[in-house]
């Protein structure tokens, strides 16, 4: 007979599930020492731990008799719960022995797969977010260490699923993980940068400004100086160039470019190697109402978010008969970029 299945859930909550009544999932222990204890060991190297350790991490402030006494009743009661073979003694070291599933290896495991929007989906919160108990210091200091270690892998791995959606055209999911980095880590500029970026890129100059404020504010609240980069962000956000009789924000709501993330990605993909020194042509072709303009306008508020110069001609075919026409005009456009003189 196959041993039930339990799952330790320590991001954004803090319980152990178990299978209850036809096979819904039930809450088999909530948060306490015996839970503290289980996901100690269900994160420790080979799942063990000396007595002497166990007992100084969760009952620090006891005398030895009475530490090794109450570790010896919470093992007996994990037993109970979960049977007889979950927590085992070998000598003087217990091992949890107990099918388990763990949201903190899953996400790892996805991290490892270089899965980072795997990872994220994992990531309910913060680990062990709520938990203190008298004598329980080293643990909770040990929870605090593990707690900002994830908290930093979720961050990298947000942040790169936010650059992969701008990259596709969906800034409004980027601008969505951006948020969260901000109101996570609220003083930092990396989170604020990127928040900036995708606003630019979805065309929302009203609220890029608002958050520019609002990352000055924090940073002059904790009397730091914006580094070059976020300078430079700021600049560009304050010099974005207004839509021409623009409509209320409220009327500027645009749904994202469903379908066209292959062709935004392969137009950004051409301009990386434009950059490198391999000029690239793209032709977009279809119907009437198949959204080009709004595909070439989106690719443009993206490389502008970056801090690139973005210049776009339409072709007149009244000037058709007119020899080096368009590249007259783009030769007149560029002209008047900062920096043309230095073009040949």
């Amino acid at each position: 007979m196959s041993r039930p299945t339990f799952r330790l859930r320590t991001l954004g909550t803090f319980q152990l599930d178990g299978p209850g009544p036809e096979g819904i999932p039930t809450r088999v222990l909530a948060p306490g020492k015996p839970l503290a204890l289980l996901t100690y060991l269900a994160l420790a190297p080979d799942h063990r731990a000396s007595r002497d350790f166990l007992q100084e991490l969760l009952w620090g402030g006891s005398s030895p008799d009475q530490g090794r006494h109450t570790l010896r009743q919470t093992l007996f009661g994990l037993r109970q719960r979960l049977g007889e073979d979950a927590v085992r003694s070998d000598g003087d070291v217990v091992v949890l022995d107990l099918p388990l599933q763990c949201d903190v290896e899953e996400f790892q495991a996805a991290l490892a797969a270089g899965e980072p929007g795997a990872a994220i989906q994992r990531y309910a919160g913060h680990f062990v977010p709520a938990f203190a108990a008298p004598g329980s210091a080293g643990f909770e200091q040990w929870a605090d260490l593990v707690r900002e270690r994830l908290r930093r892998e979720w961050g990298v791995a947000a942040a790169a699923v936010a650059r992969s959606h701008l990259d596709s055209g969906n800034a409004r999911a980027a601008e969505h993980l951006a948020r969260r980095l901000v109101d996570d880590a609220p003083a930092s500029e990396a989170a604020g940068r990127l928040l900036l970026e995708c606003l630019l890129a979805a065309g929302d100059r009203m609220r890029a400004l608002l958050e520019a404020e609002a990352l000055e504010a924090r940073l002059r609240h904790e009397g730091a100086a914006p580094s070059r980069e976020t300078a430079r962000l700021l600049e560009r956000v304050r010099q974005a160039p207004a839509a021409p009789d623009a409509p209320p924000q409220s009327a500027q709501l645009r749904t994202e470019l469903i379908g066209r993330e292959q062709p935004f990605a392969a137009i950004l993909r051409a301009w990386e190697q434009a950059r490198a020194g391999a000029g690239r042509a793209i032709h977009l072709r279809g119907g009437a109402g198949l959204g080009k303009t709004r595909l070439v306008e989106d690719v443009e508020a993206r490389l502008q978010s970056t801090g690139i110069s973005v210049v776009r001609l339409r072709a007149r075919s009244a000037d058709r008969d007119i020899p080096w026409a368009l590249a007259a005009a783009m030769a007149g456009r560029l002209a008047a970029l900062p920096g043309a003189r230095g073009i040949a």
